[in-house]
């Protein structure tokens, strides 16, 4: 082994494989190895945001961050102690609501863009019906109603 070569091409070097040479380039030394790990993604347990999920051994994560896990962890327990049967869920009544009033309001600006463009609607037509979805949209994006108590299913437990 050259001393200057880096302990994680040795095992590639020596091992020469298809289409490389079995001992050091000549023109560099070094033998070129490219390492890609799969990434997979995955939508969070407690938020269902979606995060990178990335190597192979282990336990599967199912939570994009360490307070998630927490947070679910505290809700199972909870869930058991108020006798919530499996897939319930406890949530605040004011989220709750804020979310269905968001909903409501978007599925208004919906039926609203269809009387809209009926018949021939123009560019102009499109772009204000654009602007009017979006605007009824834009405040769900990151509507989140996080809930105090879940009691999941145990198929959705070894996920």
């Amino acid at each position: 082994m050259d001393a200057a070569q880096p302990a994680g091409e040795v095992a590639a070097a020596e091992a020469g494989g298809p289409g490389q040479c079995p001992g050091p380039c000549p023109s560099s030394g070094y033998h070129s190895v490219t390492v890609t790990q799969k990434t997979e993604i995955a939508h969070c347990a407690w938020c269902g945001r979606a995060f990178a999920r990335s190597g192979s051994q282990g336990r599967r994560a199912r939570y994009c961050r360490r307070s998630h896990r927490q947070r679910a962890f505290e809700a199972r327990c909870l869930a058991a102690r108020m006798g919530l049967a499996s897939g319930e869920a406890l949530v605040d009544a004011d989220a709750l609501c804020r979310l269905r009033d968001g909903l409501y309001v978007l599925e208004s600006a919906l039926d609203d863009v269809e009387v809209d463009l009926r018949g021939r609607p123009g560019p102009e037509d499109y772009r204000r019906a654009f602007q009017h979805l979006y605007a009824a949209a834009a405040p769900l994006r990151d509507a989140c109603v996080e809930p105090a108590a879940v009691l999941t299913p145990p198929a959705a437990e070894a996920g």
